[in-house]
């Protein structure tokens, strides 16, 4: 069953979905996804977390580079159905 709460908080913002677009193929840590993504770093850093503390991303480890986020199922589950549905923000 889709959290419709949760595909809505991913398209009000252009910087989630991009977030978590750039995360569904490939673990990253946030200053590659702000070059990635044209966001800057203090955004990227936000994002990841609200969207952390919703289960869409998750810490995998801490290198000597940074924090190493992924998406977790629910956030592909939301991508994907966004995706499927063709609601990316805009």
């Amino acid at each position: 069953m889709i959290d419709w709460d949760l595909v809505s908080f991913i398209i009000r913002s252009k910087y989630r979905f991009k977030i978590l677009e750039n995360l569904r193929n490939n673990p990253s840590i946030p200053s590659k996804m702000s070059d990635d993504t044209k966001i800057s770093i203090s955004h990227v850093s936000r994002t990841l977390r609200e969207m952390e503390e919703r289960g869409l991303v998750q810490k995998m480890t801490i290198s000597h580079k940074g924090k190493i986020y992924g998406i977790t199922e629910k956030g592909l589950e939301i991508y994907s159905e966004i995706e499927l549905k063709n609601i990316r923000p805009k």
